[in-house]
């Protein structure tokens, strides 16, 4: 069996920080003690399945306590899970052997695999045949399959699906409509390019394929990608397909965008197509996207060669917590 992408699968067994009361309560880590709550071998009084979606709240706080207090037997319990510390080492002990083993399986069946890119393009043009530039469809499915730190088939159905709802399917990094009126982030801001010395007046609206907003996500995404201020001095360079590409596979992966991540919504047994919103845009358009996306992974599965095809599609594989 080909080694599991640890992106593809949550380590139930790691936290960065604490969660609970008083904790970090950092996306990720709040996303696995949820998960080691749900994978619990022992029923216990108070016990209810959480929505592991790795925000933190009184459903979960109350959850940690009701463990600490049925399972580990502490009187005061204080809600609060710390690295490696007791309640960390009980939610790892008591963890069900067929949940972890839930969570491998499905890892393993959504790892990135090669696919026949014409296939995928035949197979989606002719269940839309009005849609045109096929060249920037495939010129973007091919930047998502070279790309190695997209691990998880779903990433790749899910950024397509984006992409879709956010370009309005021309699959070209284009300018946000209306350019950023009546947005707040639509204002001019002065700016001198250090190298030239001219002065200029930027407007930070949304371009690239995830429509990039604000003068600081500009500078941010820039210093991410190594170039320093130059997206921020020339924002027009995020309508160039690399750049465009690397802004949404980065920032899409680490959660730079606001501050909700792929693997948070996408990994393991888990795939919130729903969910998976928040990385980009609240719920704006949540439900058109996660159809798109499911869509777009059936199209995937059947790429993976003319042998292979996952029959079970339909959603079946996107609504596990």
């Amino acid at each position: 069996m080909t080694s599991i992408s640890k992106a593809n699968l949550v380590n139930l067994s790691f936290l960065n920080y604490s969660v609970g009361k008083n904790g970090k309560n950092l996306p990720l880590d709040v996303l696995t003690i949820q998960r080691l709550i749900n994978g619990c071998s022992k029923m216990y009084p108070g016990k209810k399945l959480l929505t592991a979606d790795g925000f933190y709240g009184e459903k979960t706080y109350i959850q940690i306590k009701a463990f600490q207090k049925e399972v580990m037997k502490i009187s005061s319990p204080d809600g609060l899970v710390s690295v490696g510390k007791n309640t960390h080492k009980s939610l790892q002990a008591h963890l069900s052997s067929n949940y972890k083993i839930e969570h491998i399986t499905f890892a393993y069946i959504n790892q990135k695999n090669k696919i026949d890119i014409n296939l995928f393009i035949n197979l989606y043009y002719k269940q839309f045949p009005r849609e045109r530039n096929k060249q920037y469809l495939k010129r973007l499915l091919t930047s998502l399959m070279n790309d190695t730190a997209i691990t998880d088939i779903r990433w790749v159905a899910y950024m397509l699906a984006t992409v879709k709802r956010e370009c309005g399917a021309t699959w070209q990094p284009i300018k946000e409509w209306g350019l950023g009126k009546r947005h707040l982030y639509g204002k001019e801001i002065d700016v001198t390019d250090p190298a030239t010395k001219i002065s200029k007046k930027n407007i930070y609206y949304g371009r690239g394929y995830v429509q990039l907003t604000w003068d600081y996500n500009y500078k941010k995404l820039g210093n991410e990608l190594g170039v320093g201020n130059n997206l921020y001095i020339n924002p027009d360079k995020v309508l160039d397909h690399d750049v465009a590409y690397k802004i949404m596979s980065v920032g899409m992966r680490k959660g730079l965008f606001a501050k909700a991540s792929l693997p948070q919504f996408i990994s393991g047994k888990k795939a919130d197509y729903i969910g998976a919103r928040w990385i980009i845009n609240g719920q704006d358009h949540a439900t058109e996207i996660a159809n798109d996306a499911i869509m777009f992974e059936s199209l995937l599965f059947a790429s993976l060669s003319k042998y292979i095809y996952r029959t079970i599609n339909q959603g079946k594989y996107n609504s596990y917590a």
